[in-house]
């Protein structure tokens, strides 16, 4: 196979472009830019990525195939899940709400047991639409069934839409992703999951919140340990035995609450009629003081919820319901200034007055006994307490209820989808530093990739392909796995993403996005080049990711641009991926002789062990790094890749090059360079001195591996090197300014332009010619060189310089873009030529849409013509008034309309 990419490759077909050796030289083309995925930090901390809309294009269902070039910096997260709270649970809007998670779902099985999550879960995470990080803190996680209870903190619960946030996991190698305390706001000053098992140690019942109050079982007595159970309302809970159980909190100051509260707990008792504290802050028996106690009462009240305190009159509330042994019930009581409240699964039970303050002795708390001798103990089991110095309004609490007494009720979860590049639920492909992963609809592929280089990733998907590999995942053009699916790609209304929040870490280029199933000869032609998105018919969308700044990021062959979410310029980064305009050719199932790969050519000397398939592709730009000589050859390197298992051999290996790169006699100057076929790190020299060489071919012998190729010499030579090329705006004036360090029979500069669109940023099709500039010929002193355009319509436009030397061989700079704005105010300018006979310009500026005309009056200001009457947009204009009807003599045009005015003189001379 032989092909030919790009307008700018055709230059290179017909053997004129030239380019000398030289340290640094930016006539070469450039690759462009790619997006850095730097795992978020935007000043608010969310995660940074592209958000392209969804469109009909974007829904396919039966064949499609996604690739684009990967760097992983870090280990990242390849799958997630959509989390949906159902608004109508929500009582009203709330604020930094912990919403309970609750799910058993085999995607979520962890490592060990066939799934994806580390078998701690330290790779579990949590993150809002939006890019916003959530705090999170892990109650409970079995890997072996895929069962999560965690608690997230959500910015702001609606109650009047949905609300929406991800499951990120997959990450094999991150640290613990929890922030515990975080999850609670500064209310809370104790929160007890109670999921331990005690065993009277030293703050064995762990306090989640930043106080750190923490409670010991029994007071380190075993025999008054509660035991811990797995049938708790939330995950485990206590069990106290009604006759000695209980758990001390010690004393400090951030218990020490004298006003407004909340506490809450769930609790499943085991008989009636019996008197239980759920929490209580006492001093036990030594003074028999109650600062506050929320208890289970007998006798006076049996079976009511009830809050008491001992203040100077000592207060005594009791609830309007009983709590029976049926079921866990969610008991809580609020103080909001004088006025306490109780809540039973979440609905008003009551409550009363109380006044004063409570007792701020230095008491502990104790969870399921009072203290005091031969009363209070509680006979059930006891889940998740919580104190707070605020009073939780009805809404919270209700809230609270229904989402903790059934979470599977409150929130829904979608299926597992890839995250790097995505559609939710639909299709995707990411990585991270040790596997790559394909998914389509909840079905994934997976492989092992390159570290810490780049990596070309391609999944395909053919719905009727039959067999048992309708699924198949490339790497670098090489199959790395396959899968059995058969059903349609999921249609829905999601976007699609690239970097996807977290789920890439790392930098990305060259997405492709197609609506058939790429053969693999067809992958490995295209990866090393940049393709000319008009010439494939199969071709979706095509991000080149090539933008330098502000936040759009172009599709360049349909209209699937994306938006930059989170990110700044500073995320655009030179792209280092071996890729860029070229040429490639191929062969399949070589083994020895001679091989012709376009301006590539090997002959075995020692045969390859077994047939291999060979690509080559010239690229035609300078690579990420030159080598460290003093002339490298910077305008075009090689990628030659290998597929299948060659085994030990060897071949002279031929390269071909314009008329005018190499000097006859200078064979043993030259230094062939070679890297991996994915690399962008240095290069290492693989032979010094070339074996042979014509005007145009230089020979290496003994080549044993294949790869990246760049050449250099060891000589000396004098390239065209330019420092700097810039261009400023002033007054509808482009000043193009251009400044060289050297130059060798420098002939002179074409200015070449070209607009782009303001409506689709598309770029027009030819470079126009605006002028040429002169050169110093052969000089190692500093020239500088300058340029100016005058533009007329307002928009964006690219300037690239074609240097050429006298043998007629030219290069081309790197473009450079500048932005020309249009006119903030009318203005008319003074006719163009004047005197003039017969016709002349009359340019004018309009800063808006306008409705006007041009009238010409003679010197007794009678009205002798109309030049112009009509509409026009905002922007620069000119018109051409033809004066041969008239006499010589002295006139006016008099410009009019709603918001402007002016009159100038012109004169008429035949």
């Amino acid at each position: 196979m032989n092909k030919t990419f790009t307008k700018f490759n055709l230059l290179i077909t017909i053997g004129i472009l030239s380019i000398l050796f030289s340290a640094e030289n930016i006539f070469a083309q450039n690759p462009g830019n790619a997006l850095d995925f730097n795992g978020g930090g935007d000043p608010d901390g969310r995660y940074g990525f592209v958000n392209a809309p969804n469109a009909p294009a974007l829904n396919m269902t039966s064949k499609i195939t996604i690739e684009g070039w990967f760097k992983p910096s870090s280990s990242s997260w390849a799958y997630k899940k959509l989390i949906t709270i159902d608004y109508t649970k929500v009582s009203s809007t709330l604020t930094d709400f912990p919403v309970l998670v609750s799910v058993t779902d085999d995607e979520l099985k962890d490592s060990d047991n066939g799934g994806q999550i580390q078998p701690d879960g330290d790779d579990i995470l949590f993150i809002l639409t939006d890019g916003t990080r959530l705090s999170h803190e892990i109650e409970k996680y079995d890997g072996s069934i895929g069962q999560l209870v965690a608690w997230v903190k959500i910015p702001s619960l609606s109650s009047s839409a949905d609300t929406e946030f991800y499951l990120y996991y997959g990450n094999s190698t991150c640290s613990s992703q929890q922030d515990t305390v975080n999850v609670w706001d500064s209310n809370y000053k104790g929160i007890w999951h109670l999921e331990e098992n005690g065993d009277g140690s030293v703050d064995e019942f762990r306090d989640r919140t930043i106080n750190g109050n923490h409670g010991r079982g029994g007071n380190g007595d075993t025999s008054m340990v509660p035991n811990q159970t797995t049938l708790g309302k939330i995950s485990n809970a206590q069990d106290f035995d009604a006759s000695d159980d209980f758990i001390l909190v010690d004393y400090s100051e951030s218990i020490n609450i004298t006003d407004d509260i909340t506490i809450s707990a769930w609790i499943k008792r085991n008989v009636l009629d019996d008197y239980g504290d759920i929490i209580s802050k006492t001093d036990g028996g030594a003074g028999t003081v109650y600062d506050y106690t929320f208890f289970i009462a007998e006798n006076a009240a049996p079976d009511y919820v009830v809050f008491w305190s001992d203040q100077t009159t000592p207060i005594y509330l009791v609830s309007d319901d009983p709590i029976d042994t049926t079921k866990w019930y969610y008991v809580v009581v609020t103080r909001s200034g004088s006025t306490v409240a109780f809540y039973i699964d979440g609905i008003y039970s009551g409550g009363g007055t109380m006044t004063g303050t409570f007792g701020n002795d230095p008491n502990p708390l104790l969870l399921g006994d009072s203290g005091f001798s031969g009363g209070g103990e509680f006979n059930g089991m006891i889940d998740e307490v919580r104190v707070s110095n605020s009073p939780r309004d009805s809404s919270w609490i209700a809230t609270e209820y229904r989402n903790q007494n059934s979470p599977s009720t409150f929130m829904s979860f979608s299926n597992q989808t890839a995250a790097g590049i995505s559609k939710s639920l639909a299709y995707g492909i990411s990585t991270n530093n040790s596997k790559v992963f394909g998914t389509i609809n909840n079905q994934s592929v997976s492989g092992s990739i390159n570290a810490s280089e780049w990596n070309h990733i391609c999944l395909t998907y053919d719905k009727d392909a039959g067999g048992t590999d309708e699924m198949k995942l490339y790497l670098n053009g090489t199959q790395s796995s396959t899968g059995d699916y058969s059903t349609a790609i999921s249609t829905n209304s999601n976007n699609l993403l690239l970097g996807d929040m977290i789920g890439f870490i790392g930098e990305m280029d060259e997405i492709r996005l197609w609506n058939d199933v790429r053969t693999q000869m067809e992958i490995r032609e295209n990866m090393h080049i940049t393709l000319t998105p008009e010439l494939e018919s199969n071709l979706v969308a095509y991000w080149k990711l090539d933008e330098s700044s502000g936040t759009l990021v172009m599709d360049s062959k349909g209209t699937n641009h994306g938006t930059m979410t989170n990110m700044a310029d500073s995320n655009r980064v030179a792209s280092t991926a071996a890729f860029g305009g070229g040429l490639v050719n191929s062969t399949a199932g070589f083994t020895s002789g001679t091989l012709n790969l376009g301006t590539f050519s090997l002959t075995t000397t020692e045969s390859f062990d077994n047939p291999v398939d060979i690509i080559s592709t010239e690229i035609l730009n300078a690579p990420n790094i030159l080598p460290s000589v003093a002339s490298p050859l910077n305008d075009r390197y090689w990628v030659v890749e290998v597929y299948g298992t060659p085994g030990s051999y060897t071949a002279n290996v031929t390269f071909t090059l314009p008329t005018g790169y190499l000097q006859l006699g200078d064979e043993a100057n030259l230094v062939l360079y070679n890297r991996s076929s994915t690399s962008d790190s240095s290069w290492s020299v693989l032979i010094s001195g070339a074996s042979s060489m014509t005007s145009t071919t230089v020979t290496f012998d003994g080549v044993s591996t294949l790869g990246q190729f760049t050449l250099g010499s060891t000589g000396s030579s004098l390239p065209v090197e330019l420092l700097s090329f810039t261009g400023t705006v002033k007054d509808q004036k482009v000043y193009l300014n251009w400044i060289t360090a050297t130059e060798a029979n420098n002939y002179g500069f074409e200015i070449l332009r070209r607009a782009r669109s303001t409506t689709d940023m598309t770029l027009d099709d030819e470079w126009d010619l605006l002028g040429f500039v002169g050169g110093n010929g052969t000089t190692t002193e500093i020239k500088k060189y300058s340029f100016e355009d005058k533009i007329e319509i307002p928009g964006a436009y690219l300037y690239k310089l074609k240097q050429i030397d006298f043998d007629g061989t030219f290069k081309y700079s790197q473009e450079i873009e500048v932005d020309i704005k249009g006119p903030i105010e009318f203005s008319l300018s003074q006719n163009y030529p004047n005197p003039f006979n017969p016709s002349t310009i009359i340019k004018f500026a309009l800063p808006e849409k306008t409705e006007l005309k041009i009238s010409v009056y003679n010197s007794l200001g009678e009205k002798v013509a109309e030049a112009f009457k009509g509409e026009l947009d905002k922007g620069y204009h000119q018109i051409e008034f033809n004066a041969n009807a008239l006499p010589s003599g002295v006139y006016f045009y008099r410009f009019e309309s709603e918001k402007f005015l002016s009159v100038k003189k012109m004169i008429l001379v035949k």
